[in-house]
């Protein structure tokens, strides 16, 4: 989540405003502390356009997230 989130140059507060979640809860989730539920993992996984595997499993990028990031 980190490197995405700096990717698009945001602040925790900023990435947990746009996801819809709370700024305790993002912080947690990026730093490891807390584990989301689904709903959440969607929410921000909406927001950084990954999916959930890729943000929260450590899985590879889907073919169409490697075509993305080579751009």
């Amino acid at each position: 989540m980190k490197k995405e989130r700096k990717r698009l140059g945001i602040t925790q507060a900023e990435a947990a405003e746009r996801s819809g979640i709370s700024y305790s809860m993002y912080s947690q989730m990026e730093s490891g502390f807390k584990d989301p539920s689904m709903s959440t993992m969607k929410k921000v996984s909406k927001l950084y356009q990954k999916s959930v595997d890729y943000l929260f499993f450590d899985s590879p990028a889907t073919e169409s997230e490697r075509k993305a990031m080579i751009k």
